[in-house]
């Protein structure tokens, strides 16, 4: 599944690069991050790696980021994959929390076999004099199970994480803007 969003933001393509690919930054314009730790870095950026955690539907759903490009101030891209969930709500109300068992077998069932990821890429296009950017958002999913279906129907009734997530990040960076 593929999808692509922009939006025109208010300032610098650098100042608006450096605040996306600082992962501090994450929960401020993706609201489902919850967590985030670097893995390792690499001195150019390219192969390194991180590990997220997103909240959605009732889950914690851990994923790795590897960094694939990097091209400061036009382009990041990296892989994602998610391996995990890491909680999420009982299996029948008034039961224990869910154990790794039955999280493990919801993941399956909610992305089949293969794990699920994709490519996310990000460009910043200088406009006005470098005053202000056009960034573009890419994403390619690959997802299996009852997930491809949610995000099928999510598609058709028009609503996107993509556009979500841009709309953020121009609030964000233009209320950072003022003086």
């Amino acid at each position: 599944m593929r999808a692509q969003r922009s939006v025109i933001i208010s300032r610098a393509p650098e100042e608006v690069y450096d605040f996306v690919t600082n992962p501090a930054n994450a929960a401020y314009w993706q609201a489902e991050v919850t967590g985030c730790e670097v893995l390792n870095r690499t001195e150019d950026g390219v192969g390194s790696q991180l590990r997220w955690v997103f909240a959605g539907g009732g889950y914690e759903v851990e994923a790795i980021e590897t960094v694939i490009a990097v091209d400061r101030p036009r382009l990041f891209a990296s892989q994602h994959i998610a391996t995990r969930f890491l909680s999420g709500p009982p299996p029948d109300p008034g039961q224990l929390p869910a154990t790794e068992d039955d999280l493990a077998q919801r993941f399956r069932l909610t992305y089949g076999r293969k794990p699920p990821g994709g490519l996310v890429a990000l460009e910043f296009e200088p406009l006005d004099d470098a005053a202000a950017c056009c960034v573009t958002m890419r994403v390619e999913t690959q997802l299996g199970g009852a997930a491809w279906i949610g995000a099928w129907v999510q598609r058709l009734m028009g609503r996107s994480n993509i556009k979500t997530a841009l709309n953020a990040l121009k609030d964000e960076m233009e209320r950072l803007a003022l003086p």
